[in-house]
């Protein structure tokens, strides 16, 4: 059996020893200049990234301007207005800027939301005085009030032809925003009349009758008494609160007169 000798060591020289600690230092001396280049880039980058970022500006003041004055004072200097809530007021028009946030001189950065409080006006209004007064004249009142125009009607009057005759609710009465005004206005003399050839006035009118509180069924009878005759015109049972529209006719003076369980409860002439 063949003996196996132990293998010998190498011993390097102090020239070679010196050699490979150069060797072993370069690596390192490049390893760290590789990973400090790295770093100055990625510093590089980020400085780049952060000089894009949004401008800052200092918020203007919009209170006091309309929806529609603010968002374009806030675009102008590149910031986004939004209404977020209504709010009623007696001193702010309706539509103006009430509040803003963030508040006016803060500095923030471009493309910051602007969050808008819009004025609804009044909650509560004083009907204005609108009797004597054109038909349009007091359309433009009522509006003008935060209120809407109800129905208008016509009566026969001596007055000029689209003169307000009544209003309801009356001037000076304290109601909820958008509450309807009812106008009554003058139609003219001869309103709601035809005259025959032979000089007799015939006028026609439309009749509302509301069924009071009472019986379950009640009688309501409409008579027409022009002084010569009586004409039955209506004859039925109601029920309470049924609303009863009729149109009549009749000759100028004829008496239209309302009976309710066999009792008169109503007389007009015609005119």
């Amino acid at each position: 059996m063949r003996r196996v000798r132990p293998t010998k060591k190498l011993r390097l020289t102090p020239e070679a020893r010196r050699e490979r600690l150069r060797g072993w230092w370069r690596g390192v001396a490049l390893t760290v200049v590789v990973l400090a280049l790295i770093v100055v880039a990625l510093m590089t980058g980020l400085i780049v990234a952060l000089g894009q970022g949004p401008a800052e500006v200092i918020v203007p003041k919009v209170v006091g301007q309309t929806h529609e004055q603010a968002l374009d004072t806030l675009h102008a200097v590149g910031l986004e207005g939004k209404q977020m809530a209504e709010i009623h007021s007696n001193s702010i028009e309706v539509g103006v800027v009430v509040r803003q946030r963030p508040d006016p001189q803060m500095l923030v950065k471009q493309g910051r939301l602007v969050e808008l409080t819009i004025s609804r006006g009044p909650k509560s209004v004083k009907v204005p005085s609108l009797v004597g007064k054109s038909v349009s004249e007091a359309q433009d009142f009522i509006e003008k009030s935060y209120l809407k125009v109800g129905k208008i009607s016509r009566v026969a009057s001596g007055d000029p032809i689209d003169t307000v005759l009544l209003q309801t609710p009356s001037a000076g009465q304290v109601v909820s925003r958008d509450s309807e005004v009812r106008l009554q206005v003058s139609g003219g003399e001869n309103y709601g009349a035809w005259t025959t050839p032979g000089g007799r006035r015939w006028v026609f009118k439309n009749l509302k009758v509301v069924v009071p509180v009472g019986k379950e069924l009640q009688s309501l009878r409409v008579v027409l008494d022009d002084g010569d005759e009586e004409e039955t015109v209506l004859d039925e049972l109601r029920r309470p609160g049924e609303v009863v529209t009729l149109d009549i006719r009749g000759r100028r003076g004829t008496q239209v007169k309302i009976h309710l369980e066999e009792k008169k409860v109503f007389q007009q002439e015609l005119r």
